[in-house]
């Protein structure tokens, strides 16, 4: 019923498929398919239990360019800052683009590799060890040096 509203609306509805493999890791990780959908400019990942409550045009609005980059207010890949996080996975915007879902592949078969570990590892996250000055910042300004925030 609810996806019938948004259609109605004007809203394309494409679902992620289902995780082959059930765990946290690989939930978030499948989000990245939608860097496949190449036939849009841009797309918007919304998890489920994440609730609009006004039209999101705008989003895709300042995003797009008449002209030059600097007449973009907000980045064609534009991932909001959470509470206690850096980055929200349960929204974000993504331009489609088969070689960066490809780059974000081989990184993560990489860290597989590498590691044989399927578990998010709070110091080395994806193979990145953060160090000062190099840090990540939520929007209430708090900042860390380590990949131990829900959803790392």
């Amino acid at each position: 019923e609810h996806s019938s509203i948004l259609e109605a609306a004007g809203v394309i509805i494409k679902y992620v498929p289902k995780v082959k493999v059930d765990n946290f890791v690989s939930a978030q990780l499948d989000k990245f398919r939608i860097l496949e959908l190449t036939e849009y400019e841009r797309v918007l990942y919304m998890d489920s239990d994440v609730m609009a409550y006004c039209s999101l045009d705008y989003i895709f609005e300042k995003s797009m360019r008449s002209g030059t980059e600097e007449e973009a207010v907000l980045r064609g890949t534009t991932i909001l800052a959470y509470n206690n996080e850096p980055a929200h996975g349960g929204m974000f915007m993504l331009e489609p683009s088969i070689e960066n879902y490809n780059s974000v592949k081989e990184a993560i078969q990489w860290y597989f590799d590498t590691y044989k570990n399927k578990e998010m590892d709070p110091i080395l996250g994806w193979g990145h060890n953060i160090t000062a000055p190099d840090k990540w910042q939520n929007r209430n300004g708090k900042t860390g040096t380590n990949w131990g925030f829900y959803g790392g």
